[in-house]
């Protein structure tokens, strides 16, 4: 962390529904703190399920909090508090299996910790500094993953098709009110409306500069 050497850094947990807005709440953030902060994605710690056969990773529940290395989380995130670079897993999700090199990653003032299941797990929870909670309603989160994934793969989407979509919606939907939606609780600010409250995001990134003591501007 050299060039943040003498700043402790801060775990920030970023969690809420698929399709809610996460991804442009922590867009907006790095925007402004620039290199003051790093996005760990929580979707690289899944499970290596490689070992397992087509149909065994075809009945695979990856919307549950099992399906999550909890335990590498945590001393992912407690190598990166104490300031070393840390090697950070890649997940291939055609194969369901962690790939045999990762992402070297430094230490930043912010380390933004980002999924879906951020907030569940007691340990992670009581590394981080503090929690968002990106919250929209699940009719509009559908809405938006269905543009998503449905955009062809060159375009950025995932080429899958809507009858697709919805049946994992399903699935991910009773995941989310049973496992997730309950974290909110653990939140120190919850964000309506998701990544299109401008306002809500604002406050937000005044909020965390204040909290954190920066100015919000990266250093040259």
């Amino acid at each position: 962390m050299p060039k943040h050497k003498n700043i402790q850094p801060k775990i920030i947990l970023v969690a809420g529904a698929s399709g809610s807005g996460k991804s442009t709440v922590i867009e907006e953030i790095k925007h402004v703190l620039g290199d003051l902060c790093v996005v760990i994605p929580l979707d690289m710690f899944y499970l290596d399920f490689g070992a397992k056969t087509p149909e065994e990773q075809s009945q695979i529940n990856f919307d549950h909090p099992k399906a999550i290395d909890w335990r590498l989380v945590f001393h992912v995130l407690l190598s990166l508090k104490a300031g070393n670079p840390t090697l950070i897993p890649i997940y291939d999700f055609e194969t369901h299996s962690r790939k045999t090199t990762g992402t070297l990653v430094e230490a930043a003032p912010i380390i933004l910790l980002e999924g879906l299941m951020a907030l569940f797990d007691k340990e992670v929870r009581s590394l981080a500094h503090r929690a968002i909670f990106v919250d929209a309603e699940l009719d509009i989160c559908l809405q938006r993953r269905i543009a998503r994934d449905t955009k062809p793969v060159n375009e950025g989407g995932r080429g899958r098709s809507q009858d697709s979509v919805l049946k994992q919606w399903l699935q991910v939907r009773e995941m989310y009110r049973r496992f997730f939606e309950p974290t909110k609780q653990y939140a120190n600010i919850v964000l309506p409306e998701g990544g299109h409250n401008k306002e809500g995001i604002h406050i937000l990134l005044c909020w965390l500069r204040y909290e954190l003591g920066f100015n919000g501007q990266t250093e040259e």
